[in-house]
């Protein structure tokens, strides 16, 4: 992989995590972005999990410095379950770039969310002791993770997660393509996947 081109997608991808720390939507948030473009541009090479990691664990670590509870979110159960979401979302971008569309990329981004809601809606019930450990219970971590979203500002999981990481993905492939094309940056070689 050549320095420019990790360079490039560094700066671009940490900063769209930076975004983060300022948008005022909950949830609406380009994290989840950041590992599927990761995947998408980079495919299966250590930097496509380094670079989106890296940017995550940034601004998390920024927002455990000015607040308490994001504090005592770090290391958490349920941080280590976030974190394990957007390692398998740079897995599922790097399993479209082989045969990439613009739908196959709307259709990651849907499923990596869904995965994100079934892995730390999960985490909630293993954890958190409101919920029983039945199945009554996991039922229950689901509906209350839907009714959390439906409190939020733009009222759902679809439009707080979903669009986010179909937004935010979008933007970070359309930039890389456009410094590929007119800024002459060389794009990320095919050969990417064999240098480890």
């Amino acid at each position: 992989m050549k320095t420019k081109n990790i360079a490039f997608l560094l700066a671009l991808i940490l900063g769209v995590g930076i975004l983060r720390l300022y948008i005022p939507i909950p949830n609406f948030s380009p994290i989840a972005a950041m590992a599927l473009s990761g995947g998408f541009l980079l495919g299966k090479n250590k930097w496509a999990f380094i670079i989106p990691i890296a940017g995550l664990l940034f601004s998390d670590l920024f927002l455990g410095l000015v607040s308490k509870e994001n504090a005592d979110y770090l290391f958490s159960i349920s941080f280590v379950l976030v974190y394990i979401s957007y390692i398998l979302t740079v897995l599922i971008g790097s399993y479209i770039k082989k045969s990439a569309s613009w739908t196959k990329l709307a259709g990651a981004a849907i499923f990596s969310s869904v995965i994100y809601y079934l892995i730390t809606n999960f985490g909630a019930w293993l954890y958190d002791p409101v919920y029983t450990k039945d199945m009554a219970g996991l039922i229950q971590s689901y509906i209350a993770g839907l009714v959390f979203y439906r409190q939020q500002f733009f009222g759902s999981f679809f439009f707080n997660h979903v669009i986010a990481t179909l937004f935010f993905t979008l933007m970070i492939i359309a930039c890389h393509r456009f410094c590929v094309n007119v800024m002459f940056i060389n794009p990320v070689s095919q050969k990417a996947d064999s240098h480890k």
